[in-house]
């Protein structure tokens, strides 16, 4: 099983996969996704839709965890 990763991480791995294909821009058209949806994404107005995480290799999953309880 992978490492879990938080919505930085996501933000990160977009960044990285824009500047490897050149821009937001270019990285949002080869992908099929807006690159007003990759701007929101990066400047935490909206969370990554699945299709920007599918492009990206990551599925989201979401996890229940106990928190507060005391021995």
């Amino acid at each position: 099983m992978s490492k879990p990763m938080d919505l930085l991480d996501v933000c990160n791995r977009l960044e990285a996969a824009c500047a490897k294909a050149g821009s937001q821009r270019a990285w949002a058209r080869s992908q099929g996704i807006s690159e007003a949806q990759v701007s929101d994404i990066l400047n935490a107005r909206r969370p990554p839709a699945e299709a920007v995480l599918a492009a990206l290799g990551l599925a989201r999953r979401v996890i229940y965890v106990e928190v507060g309880k005391s021995a």
